[in-house]
């Protein structure tokens, strides 16, 4: 009994002394030592003295919380693993029950049914994969040179610009590390991402309204374009949508099943999208607020003292996984980078109130632009589900309603438009809406025709949707030529590099303005040296100009113009019109020094030393 007395004694002071220890420890940490482990971190490997006093008490904050919840995890450490083991059970379980369900729910299905929702499924796989292999856009091209292709811990501590989606990031750095530089392989997790998105929108329409409404939501979600357009592009916004809808969907079974492993995907969608893009904020709230919503109609299920535990331990695992994919970037560059860069400073309340009508409207048209005539019926639809949700709501507790009353809110709160409109921001929003405008029209059918009439009018819908849709992507080709978010893609660009480093020789240099960022990602895969674009140009160099035509003819002149003011070189000759493509033509200015041409120089002179592709960012 005394030894007993004597050990929990011991165990109580490690707990209490432990915090105290780390945060001391930290306090008195010699300033070099923080300098070192902020360059460390740091995307240049340097990091001003300025910082040196917020990342102390930054350090100071991170030891003393983390030393406590290890405190806590000594003093209670039966109990925690008694939780641990019981959670295991019981997600277990509830796996097994989901399994049994979902193959019930199949087998309760018709046979039309079944092949027109794995014809669908299909068609959208398809597509997708059909821009796979695109040409690289801006943005893409920006988070494989300036983060994926550094290592991550200094790739994800870069956040000078808002372009940096971490989790993004992460993923197309493994990415790279395991397939390659390829166009498909970049894009891999954002392709998973949307035909994840597809999948469980027909889940959550058909869970939330009817089997009807899944199948005609699915097939809206495959064929519309800015859904392709972002599985296709390497960044995190096909993520968070995905995540936007799983948490209202988890949160949903949360409160009406008493759902652990419902709990469990909450977290994991709340954390997991707020590292993709800190946007991923308004589906964290939306998804909370709608829980509680359901929690004041459902008072009664489930909410015992094991279930709330669950569900505040579930949220607190989103958060602790949201810090921790944000914790590089805050202990190098602070708060501020986040909260209070140049991307997020508000407009006017004039500015924005007169802008919001035509942002709403360009934001509804364009998710469904691909679709003749869609666009229009899905916002009637939508228009009689704003009037009536609450009637048509099976819980009276309107999950779309609640989600873009959200998104506005942040909207009024922040006074400033995504950069690129609200369509890449609002996917998820999107995703809640087109299921309700789909049991709109899926319950008006069902009120004037008898069911199996119903059904196959539905179903028939639903090919015709997806044909039309499908019949636009492949003959209008809008993912590549609309560039509606302005991610600018230069269907030329590979071949422009390869072109050139067939050409060029050591000392040269390429002159281009726009789209850079594409031009140093193909550089890469074509093995050239990043200095094959660096403007300092000596009396060795020829000159390859990239001009984007345009209807004035005058940006060659320009950027001539540009260059001998700003290197003052006064070798430059009028250059010489040697190729062109079908957006770009390339000239070329040579010194006037003759070469010696014994032989024609290989272009392996300007390759980099390594074999494979540079590791830093052009």
């Amino acid at each position: 009994m005394k030894d007993s007395n004597v050990k929990n004694s011991i165990t109580f002071a490690i707990a209490i002394l432990l915090p105290i220890a780390a945060m001391a420890l930290a306090y008195y940490a010699p300033e070099a030592l923080l300098y070192r482990l902020g360059s460390s971190l740091s995307p240049d490997r340097e990091i001003s003295a300025a910082i040196l006093p917020t990342l102390h008490r930054f350090i100071v904050a991170l030891l003393g919380a983390a030393s406590f919840l290890l405190s806590m995890c000594i003093l209670y450490q039966r109990k925690i693993i008694s939780s641990v083991h019981r959670y295991l059970r019981q997600c277990r379980s509830e796996m097994k029950s989901l399994w049994r369900r979902m193959g019930a729910d199949y087998k309760s299905l018709y046979p039309s049914q079944r092949i027109v929702i794995v014809v669908l499924t299909l068609i959208g796989v398809g597509l997708r994969l059909w821009y796979i292999n695109q040409p690289m856009q801006f943005d893409e091209a920006t988070t494989v040179n300036m983060y994926s292709s550094s290592p991550f811990y200094i790739g994800l501590a870069n956040y000078s610009l808002p372009n940096n989606h971490l989790l993004n990031t992460l993923l197309v750095r493994i990415s790279l590390m395991t397939t390659g530089y390829a166009e498909w392989s970049i894009r891999s997790s954002a392709f998973i991402s949307g035909v994840g998105l597809m999948v469980i929108a027909f889940l959550y329409a058909a869970r939330f309204y009817s089997l009807a409404s899944g199948i005609l939501a699915l097939a809206v979600i495959s064929v519309s374009m800015p859904f392709i357009d972002m599985a296709t592009n390497a960044r995190g916004y096909s993520i968070v949508a995905l995540c936007g809808v799983a948490a209202h969907l988890s949160i949903y079974c949360m409160v009406t099943r008493g759902s652990v492993l419902a709990a469990s995907c909450y977290a994991l969608s709340i954390g997991l999208g707020l590292v993709a893009v800190p946007v991923a904020v308004i589906f964290a709230v939306s998804s909370t607020v709608y829980g509680i919503l359901l929690c004041t109609k459902y008072h009664t299920l489930y909410l015992n003292s094991e279930t709330i535990r669950i569900y505040m331990a579930s949220a607190l695992v989103g958060v602790i996984i949201a810090i921790a994919g944000y914790l590089p970037m805050l202990i190098t560059l602070g708060p501020k980078w986040l909260f209070a860069n140049e991307w997020v400073i508000p407009l006017t309340f004039a500015e924005f109130a007169r802008s919001f009508p035509l942002q709403f409207y360009d934001y509804l048209s364009y998710s469904f632009m691909n679709i003749p005539l869609l666009d229009n019926v899905i916002i009637i639809a939508l228009a009689i589900y704003l009037i009536l949700s609450l009637r048509l709501e099976s819980t009276r507790v309107p999950a779309p309603l609640v989600a873009l009353s959200i998104g506005i809110a942040f909207l009024l709160l922040n006074r400033r438009y995504p950069f690129w409109g609200l369509s890449p921001m609002w996917m998820f929003i999107t995703v809640l809406l087109v299921s309700a405008a789909c049991h709109v029209m899926t319950a008006s059918i069902a009120r004037i025709a008898k069911p199996s009439v119903a059904l196959s009018i539905t179903l028939f819908a639903a090919l015709l949707i997806c044909v039309l849709g499908m019949y636009s992507v492949i003959t209008t080709n809008p993912v590549s030529t609309q560039n509606a978010r302005g991610t600018y893609a230069n269907p030329d660009s590979h071949a422009i590099v390869s072109f050139l480093s067939s050409r060029l020789m050591p000392h040269d240099k390429v002159l281009a303005d726009h789209p850079l960022a594409v031009y140093h990602y193909y550089s890469r895969r074509a093995g050239l040296s990043p200095e094959v674009w660096d403007w300092k140009i000596n009396e060795e160099s020829s000159i390859y100009i990239l001009q984007e035509r345009d209807p004035i003819n005058r940006r060659y002149a320009e950027m001539l113009r540009h260059t001998l003011e700003a290197e003052d070189i006064d070798f430059l000759k009028q250059g010489q019109l040697t190729r062109q493509f079908s957006t770009v033509d390339v000239y070329v200015v040579s010194s006037r020094n003759t070469r010696n041409q014994g032989g024609q120089q290989s272009a392996s002179h300007v390759r980099s030393a390594r074999s494979g592709p540079s590791a830093g960012a052009p």
